[in-house]
């Protein structure tokens, strides 16, 4: 059964030295393996109702998250476990066993008053959410402008927009501000509390990325250049590095 677990005690059971800060480009398998006796990390999505409907919900395409975990475990010295849970919105208990939780879809989401609640009570004990907006057929950007409205007025403090030689785009791989795959391109922006980076938000769909490198791996189809798939796993090593080490 997984445990409730914050960021430092996930740093302090993985040995402190999980990730490595090498830059490998191509992609380079570790020469060592450091996971036995590690504590896995658990990946989850945040479960939430749309507004009005849309194709890509918080579900979409999850065997691109599936990629990334493959990923994950291939290039960093984590002990990953590639299943793909869900943390409801509306369950506090749940949401606490995960310290890092991926949100995305392509249009404003409900946010109700206990959703407000746990939302805020799980960034302040010490979670870190990463929101990406799955982008819509238009273009749009409805999901990324929503999460930032909804988390201002939740917290009364404006995001951020990261600078492009902010830490966290090299922390692990050296890149040039934020990877865009698709979308309007408006950078990294961040919530800080206390001094802590508590969410990272993307409004360049870094998931579909991932999605169109795994049609790359498993047909020779995709939807993007491979350039754009490489950068978008590599930024989210960079997110996961950075949330799990500050």
């Amino acid at each position: 059964m997984k445990r409730t677990m914050d960021r430092r005690t996930f740093i302090t059971l993985a040995g402190g030295a999980a990730l490595s800060t090498a830059f490998f480009f191509p992609f380079h398998i570790f020469s060592s393996d450091k996971r036995d006796g590690m504590e896995p990390f658990h990946w989850a999505r945040l479960k939430f109702e749309l507004t009005k409907d849309a194709p890509d919900k918080w579900n979409a395409h999850p065997w691109g998250d599936e990629f990334f975990l493959d990923m994950l475990q291939e290039y960093t010295n984590l002990n990953v476990d590639r299943t793909w849970y869900v943390a409801p919105l509306d369950n506090l208990d749940e949401m606490i066993k995960y310290p890092f939780i991926f949100m995305t879809a392509e249009e404003e989401f409900g946010f109700s008053e206990l959703q407000r609640k746990n939302f805020a009570e799980y960034l302040n004990r010490g979670g870190f959410i990463f929101a990406d907006d799955c982008v819509s057929p238009g273009g749009g950007d409805f999901f990324f402008a929503d999460v930032k409205k909804k988390v201002e007025d939740l917290f009364g403090q404006k995001m951020v927009r990261l600078p492009d030689d902010h830490e966290i785009y090299r922390c692990f791989f050296k890149l040039n501000g934020l990877p865009h795959i698709q979308g309007k391109s408006h950078g990294g922006w961040a919530l800080f509390l206390n001094g802590r980076m508590a969410v990272f938000l993307n409004a360049g769909d870094l998931h579909c990325g991932w999605c169109s490198f795994k049609l790359r791996k498993t047909n020779g189809k995709s939807w993007f250049t491979e350039e754009k798939e490489l950068n978008s796993v590599k930024m989210g090593i960079n997110i996961l590095t950075y949330a799990i080490t500050h």
